[in-house]
């Protein structure tokens, strides 16, 4: 799907409600990593509903996976969709939690997304 995003992306679009329910569903870690990242290539694309559904899934996935990929992918589409505060002061805490990771590339990158956010809020 990331092959056929970066080429057509508006192929899809018909199917992100079911990217978002079904895949998202799936107990398959490679499958929650690569929605992270359409997610965050798509996000101009995707309506409310579905932001707010895809947002909501990655949080899941922050708190409740513990694969490295899954982890670093989902927080970075959520440090870039941060600008709402709401989902920001959710998310700062979920990155100190994470910066304290036994790996390496978990915690260096949620105290790298952690610093941008908060250089953001000043």
């Amino acid at each position: 799907m990331k092959r056929v995003e970066a080429e057509r992306s508006d192929l899809l679009l018909p199917y992100l409600d079911r990217f978002i329910d079904e895949i998202g569903a799936l107990d398959q870690a490679s499958a929650r990593w690569t929605l992270a990242q359409l997610f965050g290539r798509m996000a101009d694309d995707l309506t409310a509903s579905q932001r707010k559904r895809a947002t909501e899934l990655m949080q899941r996935n922050l708190t409740d996976q513990d694969d490295w990929i899954v982890l670093n992918r989902a927080m970075e589409t959520l440090t870039d969709w941060a600008a709402e505060e709401v989902l920001r002061n959710w998310l700062l805490p979920q990155l100190k939690r994470l910066a304290k990771d036994r790996r390496k590339s978990v915690s260096a990158r949620a105290r790298k997304f952690a610093a941008r956010l908060a250089g953001e809020t000043q």
